[in-house]
């Protein structure tokens, strides 16, 4: 007969006495020398699990045999690259020509007293 780990034993008890409390757990595994964190850690997977369950602060077994709980698929990260984003609606190269293009005399004859004052004072 092969040694029974900290698992077994408390699904065992869990399964024997039904309705057990963690106080009762914690004190049955300390009585046989075992880690109780050990214990608390398995029901915590248990229950995960849907192999054991907690009601009102009481425990109780979902399947008749032990069997270690099986860890849940880790979801995977999916990671999306990150694309440079190319400048929308760049302002034009301000050339002469442009300008006078597209400008209203008015304004262009406002633009060229300010450039002749500018050039005038250099």
């Amino acid at each position: 007969m092969r040694a029974k780990n900290v698992s077994e034993k408390t699904f065992n008890f869990v399964r024997d006495n039904s309705g057990v409390t963690h106080a009762d757990i914690k004190k049955y595994i300390e009585s046989i020398g075992l880690n109780p964190g050990s214990a608390i850690a398995f029901i915590g997977k248990s229950i995960k699990a849907n192999q054991m369950m907690r009601v009102d602060g009481h425990y109780y077994t979902s399947i008749p045999e032990y069997k270690y709980p099986k860890q849940p698929a880790k979801i995977k990260k999916v990671v999306q690259e990150v694309k440079p984003v190319e400048p929308v609606n760049r302002a034009p190269r301000l050339s002469a020509e442009y300008i006078v293009s597209h400008i209203p005399v008015n304004e262009a004859k406002s633009l060229y007293l300010e450039l002749k004052e500018i050039f005038e004072n250099v």
